[in-house]
């Protein structure tokens, strides 16, 4: 009678008439509560949902979709999580961390699960119910190994814990691997998954690939994989799980037997892939292979994103001779430096002709910081299309100056470049005038250009004479925070009125009053704004 008069109190409610269909829907976005004793991990949503009412409970239990995303739990929970997804495909989460803090009891039950596959859901039903009730997460469903004199845990917790898990390896649609050691992984992963199409292994010891080089093997096979993401775990570039992917994202591995050749056969073999990143990944010999790029280009046509950060110069060169990628690609390079004498300027960008609006900056931090950052975009607002970064450490400065500008924009790779801001932030930084010349030269098309902090002899580089005229498009000079004299005469005589096509001067962050006469001057010339600093 309890029962029946609270169906009826529930009827009263616009949730509780709500369709089946859009009550399953909205579980799908259901997350756990800060209030809630299964909070930890939000896998249990579908746990609190079923737990309100007969309904609800129906619902839940007929939504297969909800109970699809495993993590580590006890083993009696996995089953249960198993049995109600059906045959709907399965995300798999592991964190190494939360694997060690698994009871050893649980993982015996591992091993008991698994042969007593005839058990109904019964019992499943019982512990849910009672996980419920107590409020208690299934960590605390048993006994701590103590209680029962366990030994000490198996040698490879995360072998049993995949062979519970393997009965459904032909629905495993993503895998998610956090902090587990690879080699035990992939020799673990030695079976069919036929619907895998994501896989994503994190390394918990970065140091790990290093010393593991590149000959762990990888049996499985996942013929539907698009997305791989490896942080520290070194799978052979011989590997079949690299052919067709969209997505590949390599981190933390130095290459000691994998080769750039086999690199490049595997981007041959991916000729969807939509987005390639590489993090300080290294391989040997490269600059003998920046010598040897590839005769015919690989077509990568529907590249949208292409990383390469904290790498070799050399394997940036490498990468963009030996694709053809479309004009809309994103290009983010970042090159750590040994020695401004060997720095390289990439080449091949196939965005770099969209590229309107330029920044470049300087600065003297600390190896997490850029000590050089180029920075490109189509439009003022619009999102960035290319970064080049250059990174080094503190302590280093190096016998030469930084002189790689003169390679930018060469063979008028930046044809369309209307406005352009320089900033020299550090002394430590600054190019000599003759390498600003050499790249303004490259820059035909500039229309604005702004410098900050930079030397007052960059200004003699822009002095129209009949054997030299960089940039004759320019229209507008910002100056900012740039110590001038009649140097600046000169140049805005050189291209104003009938000379050239300067339109205006913007000067900001000088001090005025040395500078009296000569603004006078450049007043009867050109438009100018002034911004002076007063003492």
């Amino acid at each position: 009678m309890i029962s029946t008069l609270r169906t009826r109190r529930n009827q009263y409610n616009s949730t509780y008439r709500l369709p089946n269909e859009v009550l399953s829907l909205i579980f799908q976005f259901t997350e756990c509560s800060s209030g809630n004793p299964l909070r930890p991990l939000r896998t249990r949503a579908p746990l609190n949902v079923a737990a309100v009412s007969r309904l609800w409970r129906e619902v839940a239990l007929n939504t297969p979709s909800l109970w699809t995303r495993i993590d580590v739990m006890a083993p009696w929970l996995m089953r249960i999580f198993l049995k109600r997804s059906k045959e709907v495909p399965l995300r798999i989460e592991i964190d190494g961390d939360k694997l060690d803090k698994l009871s050893s009891w649980a993982f015996a039950e591992f091993t008991w699960f698994a042969c007593d596959t005839d058990k109904e859901g019964s019992k499943e039903e019982d512990e849910d119910a009672r996980m419920h009730e107590d409020g208690s997460g299934e960590e605390d469903a048993h006994n701590s190994e103590s209680d029962y004199g366990r030994a000490a845990p198996a040698p490879s917790r995360f072998s049993r814990l995949i062979g519970f898990l393997k009965p459904a390896a032909h629905r495993w649609a993503s895998v998610e691997l956090r902090g587990v050691l690879a080699a035990e992984d992939l020799q673990t992963l030695c079976f069919p998954l036929s619907s895998l199409e994501s896989l994503r292994m994190n390394c918990s010891d970065t140091g790990l690939a290093y010393k593991l080089g590149t000959g762990t093997v990888f049996h499985a096979t996942a013929p539907h994989l698009r997305d791989l993401h490896l942080a520290g775990v070194p799978i052979p570039f011989t590997s079949p799980i690299y052919t067709g992917l969209t997505n590949l994202h390599l981190e933390h591995m130095r290459h000691t037997t994998s080769t750039i050749s086999q690199f490049l056969s595997i981007l041959a073999a991916c000729p969807d892939l939509e987005s390639l990143i590489l993090i300080k990944t290294y391989f040997h010999h490269l600059e003998l292979a920046e010598n040897s790029a590839l005769s015919i280009p690989i077509k990568l046509d529907r590249l949208q994103r292409l990383q390469l950060n904290r790498v070799d110069g050399h394997l940036v060169r490498v990468v963009l001779n030996s694709i053809s990628a479309p004009s809309s690609v994103i290009l983010d390079l970042g090159m750590e430096v040994s020695s401004w004498a060997e720095v390289l300027m990439p080449t091949n960008m196939a965005n770099a002709p969209l590229v309107r609006h330029m920044l470049i900056s300087s600065n003297y931090a600390s190896s997490e910081v850029p000590a050089y950052a180029i920075t490109g975009k189509a439009s003022e607002e619009g999102p960035t299309i290319l970064e080049i970064r250059y990174f080094t450490y503190p302590s280093f400065i190096g016998s030469h100056t930084p002189d790689f500008l003169r390679y930018l924009g060469q063979g008028n790779a930046f044809s369309s470049l209307e406005f352009l801001t320089f900033n020299q932030w550090d002394v430590h930084y600054q190019s000599n005038a003759s390498a600003f010349a050499e790249m303004l030269g490259n820059l035909a098309s500039l229309k604005v250009l702004t410098l900050g902090w930079c030397p007052s002899t960059y200004l003699d580089a822009l002095i129209v004479s009949p054997h030299h005229n960089v940039c004759p498009r320019l229209q507008t000079l910002r100056l900012r925070r740039v110590e001038f004299d009649e140097t600046l005469l000169k140049l805005v005589e050189s291209r104003a009125r009938d000379r050239g096509n300067l339109e205006s001067l913007e000067l900001a962050g000088y001090f005025k009053y040395p500078c009296v006469s000569i603004i006078a001057a450049l007043k009867g010339l050109v438009a100018v704004s002034e911004n002076p600093v007063l003492y």
